[in-house]
C-alpha cells in the first residue's frame, strides 16, 4: 500500500499558509465564532426604526417643528408585524422601518401597552421577511454571554457583547411605573437600541432591550422573551385582531440543541376543539398533533394565536397535524365569528366547564356557574387574580351559567364604559367579589 506523507518542510508549510490565506479559508476557520455565527441567524429580523412627530412650536432642539427620534424592533411575524418599545412610537406621526437587507417601510401602529413599555407595528410586505421565534431562550442565565442588536444613535445594524449581570429585576422610571422581572446585562445599549433584541449565544431571543439606567455605566435592562409573548398576546386578543381558532393544545415546546429545533415530533398536541369552529370543520380533532400552520411551526399557543391575527374572514389556511403515526394536512377557512370557549381563551383567558353543585351550596339563590380549569398567564383574568378553581356565577350584575352568557354581557352597548366590572365567584366555598377589566366583544 503506498502511503502518503504531508511535507512538512519550512518552504513547504509558508506555500501552504499562503495559499489558504490567500484563498480566504484561513480567516474563515479561525475568525467565525459563536458569537459571528448568532449575529447572522439573529440579525435579518431586526430592524431599525426612525420616528416622525410634529410639534406645533419651535425649540432650539427641534428641526423646524420636527422632532426626529430613533429605536430598534424585531420582526415576531413574517406578514410585517413587530415588537419594539412604546416610548419608541409615542405620539409619532410617522414610523419609517429599515430591514437588514436595506429595504425601507412605512410601519403602522397595531397595539400598544403603555405600562409594559411594548408596542407592536405593522409594514405591508410583498414576500415573507424573516423573523425570530417568540418561543425564546428561556429564563436568562446569570453570566451567560448575550448580544444586543440595534441602531444607536442611528447606527444602524451596531452589536454589542456583554454578559447577564442579573435576572429578575425591578426597576422603578421616573414617571412612577414599575417594571418587574427585567434580565440586567452590561451589554452596551445607547439610545436607539430601545425596542431591539437581546439574543443568546445561539442567536435565540432572550429578550426585547427597554431601559438603560441614567447616568450609569454598563447597567441596562430587558424584558424577558416569555413575559413579552404573553404582553403581546394579551394586547392583540384584547383588541380582537384574533379571529376564529377553536383549538386548545398542550404546549410541549419544541426543545434545541445548540439552536437547532428537534425533530417535528415534538409537535404540540390538540387537546379541545370547539365543535361547529373552523378547526372542527376543517377535521382538526382531540388528540392530534399540532405540526405548522402554513409553513409556520406550531410551538406554542402564542404561535396558534399569532398565525390568526388579523385574517381576513373566509381565508383559507392549511393546518398540518400527525395523527395516529400519519401526516395530515387540512385545509382551515378562517371564520371572525369565534366558538364561545375559543373567545373566553383568547379575549379572557379563561378555560372552563359548567357546576351547579358547588355554587348553590355557597350561595342557595345562585342557580349555578363556570369552573375555571385554566387561566392564561398575562390575560385579563390573571390580572384579576382569577385562578384555576375558582366558579365565576355572576358578571357585571349578570348570572353566568353559560359561556354564552359572557360574551352577552362583553356586547352590551354600555360594557365599554363600565370598565372596570363586577365579578362574583365562589372560591373554597366562600363567595368573593372583586373587578376585572375586559374588552368590548366583536
Amino acid at each position: 500500500m503506498t502511503r502518503f506523507r504531508i511535507p512538512t518542510s519550512k518552504p513547504v508549510l509558508i506555500g501552504l499558509m499562503t495559499l489558504l490565506l490567500g484563498s480566504g479559508v484561513y480567516a474563515d476557520t479561525v475568525r467565525r465564532n459563536a458569537i459571528t455565527e448568532a449575529i447572522e441567524h439573529a440579525r435579518p429580523a431586526i430592524v431599525s426604526l426612525k420616528t416622525l412627530r410634529v410639534v406645533p412650536a419651535k425649540f432650539d432642539n427641534v428641526d423646524a417643528g420636527r422632532v426626529r427620534g430613533l429605536g430598534t424592533g424585531v420582526v415576531i411575524d413574517p406578514r410585517g408585524y413587530i415588537v419594539t418599545n412604546y416610548h419608541v412610537v409615542e405620539e409619532v406621526d410617522e414610523i419609517e422601518a429599515r430591514t437588514a437587507d436595506g429595504l425601507f417601510f412605512p410601519a403602522s401602529i397595531i397595539e400598544t401597552d403603555k405600562r409594559h413599555d411594548l408596542a407592536v407595528l405593522k409594514v405591508d410586505v410583498a414576500r415573507p421577511l424573516p423573523s425570530v421565534s417568540l418561543l425564546g431562550a428561556g429564563p436568562g442565565i446569570r453570566g451567560e454571554t448575550v448580544i444586543a442588536i440595534g441602531n444607536p444613535y442611528g447606527l444602524e445594524d451596531s452589536v454589542t457583547l456583554g454578559i447577564v449581570s442579573a435576572v429578575d429585576r425591578e426597576l422603578k422610571l421616573p414617571n412612577g411605573e414599575v417594571f418587574q422581572g427585567l434580565i440586567q446585562t452590561d451589554a452596551n445599549i445607547n439610545p436607539g437600541n430601545s425596542g431591539g433584541p437581546l439574543i443568546t449565544i445561539d442567536g435565540q431571543l432572550l429578550g426585547i432591550n427597554v431601559a438603560i439606567r441614567s447616568n450609569a455605566q454598563g447597567i441596562a435592562f430587558a424584558i424577558p422573551t416569555q413575559r413579552v409573548r404573553e404582553i403581546v398576546g394579551n394586547m392583540m386578543s384584547k383588541a380582537g385582531n384574533v379571529g376564529g381558532v377553536g383549538i386548545g393544545i398542550e404546549e410541549n415546546p419544541i426543545q434545541r440543541v445548540g439552536g437547532i429545533p428537534a425533530p417535528p415530533e415534538s409537535a404540540v398536541r390538540v387537546r379541545q376543539v370547539v365543535p361547529g369552529s373552523a378547526a372542527w370543520q376543517a377535521g382538526v380533532r382531540e388528540g392530534d398533533e399540532l405540526i405548522a400552520i402554513g409553513v409556520e411551526p406550531i410551538e406554542t399557543s402564542f404561535d396558534l394565536s399569532r398565525l390568526f391575527w388579523n385574517r381576513r374572514e373566509g381565508e383559507v389556511l392549511s393546518v398540518k397535524v400527525r395523527r395516529a403515526g400519519q401526516e395530515i394536512e387540512q385545509r382551515l377557512t378562517v371564520s371572525r365569528e369565534q366558538g364561545d370557549d375559543s373567545f373566553l381563551w383568547e379575549l379572557v383567558g379563561i378555560r372552563v366547564r359548567p357546576v351547579v353543585d358547588a355554587v348553590r351550596r355557597a350561595q342557595p339563590k345562585w342557580e349555578g356557574g363556570l369552573l375555571i380549569l385554566e387561566v392564561r398567564p398575562g390575560s385579563p383574568a390573571d390580572q384579576a387574580s382569577l385562578r384555576p378553581g375558582d366558579i365565576i356565577a355572576g358578571l357585571h350584575d349578570r348570572m353566568v351559567l353559560e359561556t354564552r352568557h359572557i360574551r352577552s354581557v362583553m356586547r352590551m352597548p354600555d360594557f365599554a364604559n363600565s370598565q372596570p366590572v363586577r365579578y362574583h365567584i365562589v372560591r373554597d366555598g366562600q363567595v368573593f367579589s372583586n373587578r376585572i377589566t375586559l374588552p368590548s366583544a366583536p
